[in-house]
């Protein structure tokens, strides 16, 4: 078998999910870029506003609450740069399963140094709506240059009344140092 970029899949092997009672509902996970084998992972839905760490051992490398986020819906997490640190965690309350919810965010912190603890970070939020009308997106990435590109989960239709693909939608790194709602 390969993936879909034609890479032959190796080596497979299931690994339990780290001892922890409150990684409930996983719903993403992300890579560091500085420290191997570390992933960050999040809760779904109406959980704490919590960023957990596990090594691809299944190992428990922390915990941390993100203070000033809400978990209204966190869909995506993903790790890409970020201005005063060389990476941060980016955390997308983006999931809106009916698309009727105005506004969404995305909060990043400094990705944190992955060892068992429990800790806190503080958050910045980044508040923004979409052009046209709500979506539901639930997966992310970050761009080498720090923006985030949003993919839509539920397919819309055209003019027509024809499906049409998934959306991608962009929040520029800028968006971060605006004072205003950005506009994705």
């Amino acid at each position: 078998n390969t993936d879909s970029m034609g890479v032959a899949v190796a080596d497979i092997a299931t690994v339990a999910a780290p001892d922890t009672a409150e990684l409930t509902e996983n719903s993403g996970v992300a890579m560091s870029v500085r420290q191997p084998g570390i992933l960050f992972s999040i809760n779904d839905s109406d959980n704490e506003p919590l960023l957990f760490a596990m090594d691809t051992l299944g190992a428990r490398r922390g915990v941390w609450r993100l203070t000033g986020a809400t978990n209204v819906d966190w869909e995506a997490v993903s790790v890409g740069p970020c201005p005063r640190v060389r990476d941060c965690v980016y955390v997308g309350d983006t999931g809106d399963n009916d698309a009727t919810l105005r506004s969404r965010a995305i909060y990043r912190v400094p990705e944190p140094r992955a060892r068992d603890t429990r800790d806190s970070l503080v958050a910045e939020r980044l508040s923004y709506v979409y052009e046209d009308q709500p979506h539901d997106v639930e997966a992310m990435y970050v761009t080498a240059y720090g923006s985030v590109v949003l993919i839509t989960k539920r397919r819309l239709r055209d003019a027509k009344g024809q499906p049409r693909p998934a959306l991608l939608s962009l929040l520029p790194e800028s968006a971060w140092s605006e004072r205003r709602t950005a506009v994705a």
